[in-house]
């Protein structure tokens, strides 16, 4: 582990170029991965409220909603 952060806090010069439309699919990647992770949280929204919601249910509420579906 020490020889990587040796590495890390030593950086040199890579000489490498570092075409302009990479830095665009950087951005196209994280705007993905940030709206994918919008539509797992929009598909899911109903049973992410039900599992936050749960532990502060008390048992008699827990029952009535059982007994309504």
């Amino acid at each position: 582990m020490f020889p990587c952060v040796a590495l890390l806090l030593n950086p040199q010069s890579a000489y490498a170029y570092v075409d302009p439309g990479t830095g665009s699919l950087a951005i196209q990647a994280i705007l993905g991965f940030v709206f994918a992770g919008l539509l797992l949280i929009k598909t899911y929204w109903h049973r992410l409220k039900w599992l936050v919601k749960r532990p502060f249910q008390s048992r008699q509420e827990t029952a009535d909603d059982g007994a309504q579906r």
